[in-house]
């Protein structure tokens, strides 16, 4: 659930990189964001450590949640195989790798 979670938001952020956005439209998706995250502890926003959120080259909104604070280790066990990939399939598409069996 964690790795489908923080796959949405890159995903989000990579979607939101190629259309122009307005702040109030972005401020107002943080706010649904964070109101949705605290009053539905239920089962699928019960792991959610933090909402962290940049545009522009800004953070332009950080909170945690469940006891968890700023310094807090994360149990993140095997989902960076998930987010390298995402990663690296975005770096092909852009150009920046030719393949991921010949990266150079």
């Amino acid at each position: 659930m964690k790795i489908l979670i923080f796959s949405v938001l890159i995903l989000i952020t990579v979607n939101l990189k190629s259309q122009s956005i307005q702040v109030s439209d972005l401020d107002s998706a943080i706010a649904t964001a964070d109101r949705l995250i605290e009053t539905n502890p239920g089962v699928f926003f019960r792991n959610v450590e933090s909402l962290i959120v940049s545009y522009d080259g800004l953070t332009r909104f950080e909170r945690y949640y469940n006891g968890i604070h700023r310094d807090s280790l994360h149990h993140i066990q095997s989902q960076t195989k998930s987010i390298v990939s995402l990663l690296l399939g975005i770096a092909i598409d852009k150009g920046f790798v030719q393949s991921e069996d010949n990266p150079a």
